[in-house]
């Protein structure tokens, strides 16, 4: 139960990103770790992970030998069987692996850039949309909202041990399919459900991608964190 709510979220962000993309073609896609989202929201974008993780699509592709997540991204894209790579405009690049971030930047139809700093990025993202200018202090009380959702998910699993580490992940990159103010809503009913039911079905993950099956997730796993002390 807890996994297919999990995967609701996804699902329902498929059909957002396209009435969105309809209707403000707002949309931005992003991949890695260290990113000011917090820049995408204020500026009234609506920003999607956009890793590949179900194995399905990998029945589409022709690759040898790569990293599943990496090899389900990019068929995604090419394929354009994803809605949400779809309706991005554009798609960020953070800290990922450089395989990942090599893969993204040889797309041919989707516009890419690679982070380097707020004011180059906020550069970047007006060639792409219209919004109006923002200041400080609405960035200051989106990063508080993001803080407080983290640091949420961290009790659930350091103080109330009703999530693992991996199930951590899974539930904070699932999260980031709701809109902001969503968030703790559901994170309060997912911890209801966690208390009655303990823990996820674990046989239940087999059709995601959770990692770099070739790394076992040193660089890359499902979130998109791109863990230094693992080199």
């Amino acid at each position: 139960m807890i996994l297919e709510t999990l995967e609701n979220l996804r699902r329902e962000a498929y059909v957002r990103a396209v009435i969105r993309k309809a209707e403000f073609d707002n949309v931005i896609g992003y991949v890695g770790e260290s990113l000011p989202v917090e820049i995408f929201h204020a500026a009234n974008l609506t920003p999607y992970p956009v890793y590949g993780i179900d194995r399905e699509i990998l029945n589409f592709s022709v690759e040898k030998n790569i990293c599943p997540l990496i090899d389900a991204t990019v068929t995604y894209a090419k394929t354009d069987k994803c809605p949400l790579i779809h309706s991005s405009k554009l798609i960020v690049i953070g800290k990922t692996c450089p395989a990942m971030k090599q893969a993204l930047q040889e797309l041919k139809d989707k516009n890419i850039y690679v982070y380097d700093n707020e004011e180059n990025l906020i550069s970047e993202l007006k060639k792409f949309y219209s919004f109006d200018k923002f200041y400080g202090e609405i960035l200051y009380s989106i990063r508080q909202k993001l803080d407080e959702i983290s640091d949420y998910i961290e009790t659930l699993h350091r103080q109330n041990f009703l999530i693992t580490h991996d199930e951590k992940f899974t539930i904070k990159y699932f999260i980031n399919f709701l809109d902001i103010d969503e968030r703790m809503k559901f994170l309060n009913e997912l911890s209801e459900k966690l208390n009655e039911e303990k823990s996820f079905s674990r046989n239940k993950f087999v059709n995601l991608i959770h990692h770099c099956d070739l790394c076992k997730g040193n660089y890359l796993s499902l979130d998109g964190i791109f863990k230094e002390e693992d080199f």
